[in-house]
């Protein structure tokens, strides 16, 4: 899901809205663990690494569909630890 992905990464909350609202199980998608098989973080932690309100904006978005706030990546980060990055 490469489109959530990006959208979250550069702080886009609008296209993160836009592309939860459409899906079918919006909790399917914001949980597929290893969404970017490179490296293993989904689009949560994404926004999570933000320092822009937008991606705060994101992140609430995220919360507001349900996601596990203390998930982690494969590293073994969750989104407080990349938030203190």
């Amino acid at each position: 899901n490469y489109p959530l992905d990006a959208a979250s990464f550069f702080g886009y909350p609008k296209l993160v809205s836009k592309f939860l609202e459409m899906s079918k199980n919006p909790l399917s998608n914001i949980n597929a663990y290893y969404e970017n098989p490179k490296d293993g973080n989904m689009a949560f932690h994404r926004a999570c690494w933000g320092k822009l309100k937008d991606h705060t904006k994101v992140v609430e978005l995220f919360l507001l569909y349900g996601i596990d706030k203390n998930i982690k990546s494969r590293d073994g980060k969750d989104c407080l630890a990349y938030a203190k990055e």
